[in-house]
């Protein structure tokens, strides 16, 4: 049983490791969008303190449909920055190689659970192939029975009863 632990331990392992360096490799790899940073938090929560500050009833929707557009460009112009950076690491080939490791990591450990169970399945049927060969060779009551009946009669009541 350790030994299916162990593969799995050395593919969370491996799992653990390449999700550093591919967060390492993104946050290098990307270029900062120009409204990331610390001081993108802040130019956003001055423009909706602005954007609220506004009188009269007739701009206040204006507002804060601006408010929603700004924050959805936001959200746009981030993810594209996830995916652009996402695609670069793919194109790495360390990424790559590493990605092939996970894979080799998760088929041994998979083919190492296999084995156990397979072998495990196989110790059952076994077990139970053996039981029902016992229970085939000793004889049921029933048996016991016809063979004391044979015993008992002798040759000569069969022809009396004719």
């Amino acid at each position: 049983m350790s030994e299916i632990q162990d593969s799995w331990k050395n593919l969370a392992g491996r799992v653990e490791a390449f999700g550093r360096n591919f967060e390492d490799r993104v946050d290098v790899d990307s270029p900062p969008s120009p409204s990331a940073g610390p001081d993108a938090d802040a130019d956003a929560n001055s423009e909706a303190t602005t954007a609220s500050d506004t009188s009269g009833t007739d701009d206040q929707p204006t507002a804060k449909s601006n408010d929603a557009k700004a924050v959805l460009e936001d959200l746009g112009h981030r993810l594209t920055d996830a995916f652009d950076s996402v695609g670069a690491a793919a194109k790495d080939q360390a990424v790559r190689d590493e990605v092939r490791g996970l894979g080799t990591a998760l088929i041994e450990a998979l083919g190492t659970t296999f084995s156990a169970v397979g072998a495990e399945i196989d110790s059952m049927l076994k077990k139970k192939s053996d039981r029902e060969a016992e229970s085939a060779e000793e004889p049921t009551n029933a048996d016991d029975q016809v063979v004391e009946a044979d015993i008992i009669e002798e040759p000569g009541d069969e022809q009396s009863n004719g």
